[in-house]
Protein backbone atom coordinates (compact mmCIF):
# COMPACT_ATOMS: atom_id res chain seq x y z
CA UNK A 1 0.00 0.00 0.00
CA UNK A 2 0.73 4.11 -0.28
CA UNK A 3 1.37 3.72 3.45
CA UNK A 4 3.74 0.88 3.61
CA UNK A 5 5.90 2.44 1.00
CA UNK A 6 6.20 5.97 2.57
CA UNK A 7 6.90 3.89 5.70
CA UNK A 8 9.67 1.63 4.10
CA UNK A 9 11.29 4.58 2.10
CA UNK A 10 10.94 7.00 5.74
CA UNK A 11 12.52 4.49 7.70
CA UNK A 12 15.75 3.49 4.73
CA UNK A 13 16.49 7.33 4.67
CA UNK A 14 16.60 6.97 8.45
CA UNK A 15 19.26 4.20 7.96
CA UNK A 16 21.33 5.69 5.89
CA UNK A 17 20.97 9.02 7.77
CA UNK A 18 22.76 7.38 10.54
CA UNK A 19 26.09 6.69 8.88
CA UNK A 20 28.88 8.34 10.51
CA UNK A 21 31.87 6.86 9.06
CA UNK A 22 33.35 5.35 6.00
CA UNK A 23 32.16 5.74 2.26
CA UNK A 24 29.40 4.47 0.12
CA UNK A 25 30.19 2.64 -2.27
CA UNK A 26 27.95 2.63 -5.89
CA UNK A 27 28.88 -0.28 -8.35
CA UNK A 28 25.55 0.49 -10.41
CA UNK A 29 24.51 3.71 -10.02
CA UNK A 30 22.57 3.57 -7.02
CA UNK A 31 22.50 7.13 -4.86
CA UNK A 32 21.56 7.94 -1.28
CA UNK A 33 19.94 11.53 -0.70
CA UNK A 34 20.11 11.24 2.31
CA UNK A 35 23.42 10.14 3.35
CA UNK A 36 26.17 11.86 5.30
CA UNK A 37 29.08 10.25 3.89
CA UNK A 38 31.28 10.31 1.00
CA UNK A 39 29.74 8.55 -2.08
CA UNK A 40 31.91 6.37 -4.48
CA UNK A 41 30.13 5.78 -7.70
CA UNK A 42 31.44 3.24 -10.54
CA UNK A 43 31.32 4.85 -14.08
CA UNK A 44 31.89 1.37 -16.16
CA UNK A 45 31.22 3.05 -19.80
CA UNK A 46 29.54 5.94 -21.44
CA UNK A 47 28.17 3.71 -24.58
CA UNK A 48 24.42 4.73 -23.93
CA UNK A 49 26.00 8.17 -24.38
CA UNK A 50 27.98 7.98 -27.37
CA UNK A 51 25.90 5.85 -29.05
CA UNK A 52 22.36 7.01 -28.71
CA UNK A 53 21.25 5.67 -31.88
CA UNK A 54 22.17 1.61 -30.43
CA UNK A 55 20.78 2.42 -27.26
CA UNK A 56 17.16 3.44 -27.93
CA UNK A 57 14.33 2.01 -25.24
CA UNK A 58 12.85 3.67 -22.11
CA UNK A 59 15.01 1.36 -19.88
CA UNK A 60 18.33 2.82 -21.98
CA UNK A 61 17.43 6.55 -21.03
CA UNK A 62 16.35 4.99 -17.58
CA UNK A 63 20.06 3.79 -17.57
CA UNK A 64 21.23 7.48 -18.37
CA UNK A 65 19.01 8.72 -15.78
CA UNK A 66 20.50 6.74 -12.93
CA UNK A 67 24.01 7.23 -14.04
CA UNK A 68 23.73 11.08 -14.44
CA UNK A 69 22.39 11.23 -10.68
CA UNK A 70 24.99 8.70 -9.76
CA UNK A 71 27.91 11.35 -11.06
CA UNK A 72 26.03 14.38 -9.76
CA UNK A 73 25.89 13.08 -6.18
CA UNK A 74 29.53 10.77 -5.90
CA UNK A 75 32.94 12.01 -4.26
CA UNK A 76 34.44 10.17 -6.57
CA UNK A 77 34.36 8.36 -9.63
CA UNK A 78 35.52 4.77 -10.43
CA UNK A 79 36.38 4.19 -14.04
CA UNK A 80 37.70 1.03 -14.86
CA UNK A 81 39.85 2.31 -18.05
CA UNK A 82 41.56 5.58 -19.08
CA UNK A 83 39.32 5.61 -21.95
CA UNK A 84 36.07 5.48 -20.38
CA UNK A 85 37.47 8.00 -17.69
CA UNK A 86 38.35 10.54 -20.75
CA UNK A 87 34.94 9.60 -21.94
CA UNK A 88 33.33 10.71 -18.68
CA UNK A 89 35.47 13.93 -18.36
CA UNK A 90 34.42 14.67 -22.19
CA UNK A 91 30.70 14.37 -22.01
CA UNK A 92 30.21 15.36 -18.06
CA UNK A 93 33.12 18.14 -17.39
CA UNK A 94 32.18 18.34 -13.77
CA UNK A 95 33.37 14.77 -13.52
CA UNK A 96 37.04 16.15 -14.12
CA UNK A 97 39.17 16.49 -11.02
CA UNK A 98 36.72 13.91 -9.49
CA UNK A 99 37.39 10.71 -11.30
CA UNK A 100 40.37 8.24 -11.32
CA UNK A 101 41.40 4.63 -12.90
CA UNK A 102 40.92 1.10 -11.43
CA UNK A 103 41.11 -1.40 -14.15
CA UNK A 104 39.20 -4.93 -13.47
CA UNK A 105 41.31 -7.55 -12.67
CA UNK A 106 40.03 -11.44 -13.80
CA UNK A 107 38.70 -14.31 -11.45
CA UNK A 108 41.57 -16.30 -10.32
CA UNK A 109 40.13 -19.55 -12.28
CA UNK A 110 41.28 -18.12 -15.55
CA UNK A 111 44.27 -19.77 -16.43
CA UNK A 112 45.13 -22.13 -19.23
CA UNK A 113 43.30 -26.02 -19.45
CA UNK A 114 46.34 -27.94 -20.09
CA UNK A 115 44.35 -31.23 -20.21
CA UNK A 116 44.37 -32.79 -23.70
CA UNK A 117 41.64 -34.57 -23.40
CA UNK A 118 38.91 -32.48 -22.37
CA UNK A 119 40.04 -29.77 -25.05
CA UNK A 120 39.77 -32.02 -27.42
CA UNK A 121 36.08 -33.44 -26.22
CA UNK A 122 34.88 -29.81 -25.78
CA UNK A 123 36.11 -29.30 -29.82
CA UNK A 124 33.94 -32.43 -30.73
CA UNK A 125 31.20 -30.96 -28.62
CA UNK A 126 31.46 -27.37 -29.88
CA UNK A 127 32.42 -27.48 -33.52
CA UNK A 128 32.26 -31.05 -34.72
CA UNK A 129 36.29 -31.28 -33.94
CA UNK A 130 37.42 -28.35 -35.93
CA UNK A 131 39.96 -25.98 -34.41
CA UNK A 132 38.09 -23.03 -34.09
CA UNK A 133 38.10 -19.02 -33.33
CA UNK A 134 36.06 -17.89 -30.39
CA UNK A 135 33.72 -14.78 -29.69
CA UNK A 136 32.80 -14.59 -25.97
CA UNK A 137 29.83 -12.46 -24.73
CA UNK A 138 26.98 -10.24 -26.03
CA UNK A 139 26.11 -9.60 -29.81
CA UNK A 140 23.59 -6.79 -30.48
CA UNK A 141 24.72 -3.14 -31.13
CA UNK A 142 28.45 -2.30 -30.41
CA UNK A 143 29.26 -5.11 -29.74
CA UNK A 144 29.64 -5.75 -33.90
CA UNK A 145 28.98 -9.15 -34.03
CA UNK A 146 27.60 -9.05 -37.69
CA UNK A 147 31.13 -7.73 -38.90
CA UNK A 148 32.79 -10.37 -37.64
CA UNK A 149 30.49 -12.81 -39.29
CA UNK A 150 30.60 -11.06 -43.20
CA UNK A 151 34.77 -11.04 -42.21
CA UNK A 152 34.71 -14.80 -41.60
CA UNK A 153 32.43 -15.36 -44.61
CA UNK A 154 35.02 -13.72 -46.63
CA UNK A 155 38.38 -15.35 -45.06
CA UNK A 156 40.15 -17.37 -46.87
CA UNK A 157 41.01 -19.90 -44.27
CA UNK A 158 37.71 -20.36 -43.05
CA UNK A 159 37.29 -23.81 -43.94
CA UNK A 160 40.30 -24.62 -42.16
CA UNK A 161 38.59 -22.80 -38.55
CA UNK A 162 35.14 -22.54 -37.48
CA UNK A 163 33.53 -19.92 -35.36
CA UNK A 164 32.28 -20.33 -31.73
CA UNK A 165 30.09 -17.65 -29.78
CA UNK A 166 29.87 -18.42 -26.50
CA UNK A 167 27.64 -16.64 -24.47
CA UNK A 168 24.96 -13.79 -25.28
CA UNK A 169 21.96 -16.74 -26.08
CA UNK A 170 21.00 -18.30 -28.73
CA UNK A 171 21.36 -16.94 -32.51
CA UNK A 172 18.24 -14.65 -32.87
CA UNK A 173 16.22 -15.39 -36.14
CA UNK A 174 17.80 -12.35 -37.62
CA UNK A 175 21.95 -13.78 -36.80
CA UNK A 176 20.59 -17.29 -38.40
CA UNK A 177 19.30 -15.48 -41.53
CA UNK A 178 22.43 -13.68 -41.91
CA UNK A 179 24.48 -16.81 -41.29
CA UNK A 180 22.14 -18.38 -43.87
CA UNK A 181 22.91 -15.33 -46.45
CA UNK A 182 27.07 -15.14 -46.12
CA UNK A 183 27.36 -18.82 -46.43
CA UNK A 184 28.10 -19.83 -43.10
CA UNK A 185 25.44 -21.77 -41.36
CA UNK A 186 27.87 -25.01 -41.44
CA UNK A 187 30.87 -23.65 -40.06
CA UNK A 188 29.64 -20.74 -37.51
CA UNK A 189 28.67 -22.60 -33.75
CA UNK A 190 26.75 -20.76 -30.44
CA UNK A 191 26.90 -22.45 -27.26
CA UNK A 192 24.45 -19.73 -25.74
CA UNK A 193 25.59 -19.95 -21.97
CA UNK A 194 28.95 -21.89 -20.09
CA UNK A 195 29.77 -22.40 -16.70
CA UNK A 196 32.91 -21.45 -15.39
CA UNK A 197 34.88 -24.49 -15.78
CA UNK A 198 34.08 -24.61 -19.17
CA UNK A 199 34.54 -21.24 -20.38
CA UNK A 200 38.46 -21.54 -19.67
CA UNK A 201 38.55 -24.82 -21.52
CA UNK A 202 36.48 -22.61 -24.39
CA UNK A 203 39.07 -20.05 -23.95
CA UNK A 204 42.30 -22.38 -23.78
CA UNK A 205 41.15 -24.73 -26.61
CA UNK A 206 40.93 -21.24 -29.42
CA UNK A 207 43.18 -20.64 -31.48
CA UNK A 208 42.44 -17.40 -30.81
CA UNK A 209 40.15 -14.87 -29.69
CA UNK A 210 38.22 -11.93 -31.40
CA UNK A 211 36.48 -8.97 -30.17
CA UNK A 212 35.41 -6.59 -32.93
CA UNK A 213 33.31 -4.34 -30.21
CA UNK A 214 32.75 -0.34 -31.53
CA UNK A 215 33.10 0.25 -27.60
CA UNK A 216 34.05 -0.95 -24.48
CA UNK A 217 34.10 0.59 -21.44
CA UNK A 218 36.91 -2.44 -20.33
CA UNK A 219 36.22 -5.43 -22.22
CA UNK A 220 36.38 -8.84 -20.16
CA UNK A 221 37.11 -11.49 -22.80
CA UNK A 222 40.58 -9.83 -24.06
CA UNK A 223 41.61 -10.09 -20.19
CA UNK A 224 40.15 -13.21 -19.55
CA UNK A 225 41.52 -15.41 -23.25
CA UNK A 226 45.35 -13.81 -22.44
CA UNK A 227 45.11 -15.59 -18.64
CA UNK A 228 44.18 -18.61 -20.26
CA UNK A 229 46.72 -18.31 -22.69
CA UNK A 230 45.30 -17.23 -25.62
CA UNK A 231 46.14 -15.03 -28.13
CA UNK A 232 43.99 -11.89 -28.94
CA UNK A 233 42.80 -10.14 -31.88
CA UNK A 234 40.65 -6.94 -30.81
CA UNK A 235 39.40 -3.74 -32.27
CA UNK A 236 41.60 -0.68 -31.95
CA UNK A 237 39.25 1.46 -29.91
CA UNK A 238 38.20 2.81 -26.47
CA UNK A 239 39.48 0.64 -23.94
CA UNK A 240 40.51 -2.28 -25.28
CA UNK A 241 44.30 -1.27 -26.45
CA UNK A 242 44.97 -0.49 -22.44
CA UNK A 243 43.43 -4.12 -21.47
CA UNK A 244 45.33 -5.93 -24.87
CA UNK A 245 48.61 -4.10 -24.48
CA UNK A 246 51.49 -4.91 -26.73
CA UNK A 247 50.16 -8.55 -26.60
CA UNK A 248 46.79 -8.62 -28.44
CA UNK A 249 46.39 -7.94 -32.65
CA UNK A 250 44.63 -5.06 -33.37
CA UNK A 251 42.35 -3.75 -36.05
CA UNK A 252 39.90 -1.03 -37.45
CA UNK A 253 36.47 -2.34 -36.68
CA UNK A 254 34.78 -0.30 -39.48
CA UNK A 255 37.50 -1.95 -41.95
CA UNK A 256 36.88 -5.75 -43.49
CA UNK A 257 40.17 -5.85 -44.64
CA UNK A 258 42.12 -5.15 -41.31
CA UNK A 259 39.97 -7.37 -39.54
CA UNK A 260 40.70 -10.08 -42.30
CA UNK A 261 44.31 -9.57 -41.83
CA UNK A 262 43.77 -9.86 -38.13
CA UNK A 263 42.10 -13.13 -38.55
CA UNK A 264 44.88 -13.98 -40.48
CA UNK A 265 47.48 -13.05 -37.89
CA UNK A 266 45.75 -14.79 -35.13
CA UNK A 267 45.45 -18.51 -37.11
CA UNK A 268 49.38 -18.44 -37.10
CA UNK A 269 50.21 -16.75 -33.44
CA UNK A 270 52.97 -18.13 -31.44
CA UNK A 271 51.93 -18.99 -28.08
CA UNK A 272 55.25 -18.66 -27.06
CA UNK A 273 55.99 -15.43 -28.22
CA UNK A 274 57.74 -12.75 -25.74
CA UNK A 275 55.01 -10.01 -26.16
CA UNK A 276 52.26 -12.61 -25.79
CA UNK A 277 54.11 -14.34 -22.72
CA UNK A 278 54.23 -11.05 -20.97
CA UNK A 279 50.60 -9.97 -21.66
CA UNK A 280 49.63 -13.71 -20.39
CA UNK A 281 51.51 -12.88 -17.22
CA UNK A 282 50.53 -9.46 -17.14
CA UNK A 283 46.73 -10.75 -17.30
CA UNK A 284 47.11 -13.11 -14.85
CA UNK A 285 48.40 -10.77 -12.21
CA UNK A 286 45.65 -8.83 -11.40
CA UNK A 287 43.16 -10.34 -9.97
CA UNK A 288 40.50 -8.91 -7.94
CA UNK A 289 42.39 -8.72 -4.68
CA UNK A 290 44.92 -6.56 -6.23
CA UNK A 291 41.35 -4.06 -7.11
CA UNK A 292 39.87 -4.67 -3.87
CA UNK A 293 43.12 -3.34 -2.09
CA UNK A 294 42.95 -0.13 -4.83
CA UNK A 295 39.83 0.94 -4.24
CA UNK A 296 40.29 0.67 0.37
CA UNK A 297 43.20 2.83 -0.74
CA UNK A 298 40.71 5.62 -2.85
CA UNK A 299 37.69 5.15 -0.37
CA UNK A 300 40.10 5.46 2.84
CA UNK A 301 41.25 8.98 1.53
CA UNK A 302 37.65 10.27 1.22
CA UNK A 303 36.80 8.91 5.06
Amino acid sequence: SRLNRAMAQSRSRSFWRGMSDGAYLSTYYTTRDSLRIPQVSVIHDMIFEMFPYATVGERQQQHKRDKQRAIEAADLLVCPSQSACDDLGALVPSAIGRSCVIPWGVETWFRPDEDAARLMQFRRQACNGAPYLLYVGGRSGTKNFAALLIAYSRWRSRKEFALLSVGGGAFSNEENCLLRALGVEGSVHSMPSLDNATLVTAYSGAMGCVMPSLYEGFGFPVAESLACGTPVACARVSSLPEVGGAAAIYFDPCNQDELLFALDLLAVADRNDGRLLAGFERARARDWDVVAAEFEVRMRSLA
